[in-house]
């Protein structure tokens, strides 16, 4: 399985950068050319749908994850 590395940025402090879709985001991905985005959801269902998806760098000590699949 390959890895492929996505970048968000935004203009703004380095503080409060939760995922926003009232936020334009700057991706950039490897060699390709930087495109203009927006996600169509919030940072907490991004969370959720990165969780549900695997080990992708959350931390799992109590095994909630787990006991969510089941």
């Amino acid at each position: 399985m390959k890895t492929v590395t996505l970048e968000l940025l935004r203009h703004g402090p380095a503080h409060n950068q939760l995922l926003s879709p009232l936020t334009q985001y700057l991706a950039l991905c490897g060699n390709h050319p930087a495109v203009t985005v927006s996600a169509p959801f919030e940072h907490k269902q991004m969370t959720a749908r990165l969780w549900d998806l695997g080990d992708y760098g959350f931390a799992d000590p109590d095994g909630t994850r787990k006991k969510r699949r089941e």
